[in-house]
């Protein structure tokens, strides 16, 4: 499953990071696009200018239309553009959220993420009410992890279907903290940057590991695994 396309754009609408999404559903690498105006991505450039502009005013903004492709292609899109301030009220930047025009349940989780990321400047609450939203629309749990300035690991949301589970899952990390150096998962996508998908875990991982009778690495996936009967799993890094 890939999640929406995410493009962060600096005060004057230059691109400065690029999700998996946005390569997917325009078809640049990030290489390729950071730097470019919006209006690049537009079907009209001047067009761009204007969203940006109403977006600067009222916070965000919604909008529909045409937006090309890097093979020249064309393709409808519904877009959220949400102005970032500083804590002056300085504006800083924008954040767009991009899907296409046909997918009505896309567009409305589009356009309730785009409110939420102009509602606060507080990027923990922020991304704790992104991973609420994401669950159940695009999955069955989503785990928020950041590095702080050290290299740590830190879970600043963490959502699941079942508000007990979530709770449980929150207790579980603070008892076992990951390994920053693990060479699978968060750690892993969080140090290179590369996302991670295990499209289907293997019906042996939820086996419990023979001779295993305390909470050692292998019988704490184990456990893990079993508890919250997860069939595949997905890390996409993100970086601004």
């Amino acid at each position: 499953m890939t999640g929406p396309a995410v493009v962060m754009l600096d005060h004057a609408g230059r691109v400065t990071a690029w999700n998996e999404g946005a390569e997917l559903l325009y078809g640049y690498a990030a290489r390729e696009i950071v730097g470019e105006h919006l209006g690049f991505l537009y079907d009209d450039p001047e067009r761009a200018e204007k969203d940006l502009g109403a977006a600067a005013r009222k916070g965000w903004l919604g909008v529909e239309g045409p937006r090309l492709r890097a093979d020249g292609t064309r393709f409808r899109a519904a877009v959220e553009i949400s102005a970032q301030r500083d804590a002056l009220g300085d504006l800083v930047g924008f954040t767009a959220v991009v899907g296409k025009e046909d997918d009505a349940g896309e567009s409305r989780f589009l356009a309730e993420s785009g409110r939420v990321l102009s509602s606060s400047l507080d990027y923990r609450e922020t991304l704790s009410k992104l991973a609420g939203l994401a669950v159940p629309r695009l999955a069955d749990w989503c785990v928020v992890d950041v590095l702080d300035e050290e290299g740590g690991i830190n879970n600043v949301a963490t959502a699941h279907r079942d508000p007990e589970k979530a709770a449980l899952a929150r207790r579980w990390r603070e008892r076992y903290p990951p390994d920053p150096e693990a060479k699978r998962g968060a750690p892993q996508v969080l140090r290179t940057g590369r996302p991670e998908l295990v499209p289907e875990i293997p019906p042996g991982c939820l086996k419990r590991p023979p001779g295993t009778t305390s909470i050692g690495g292998c019988c704490r996936r184990w456990t893990f695994l079993r508890t919250w009967r997860f069939p595949s799993w997905r890390g996409a890094g993100f970086s601004a």
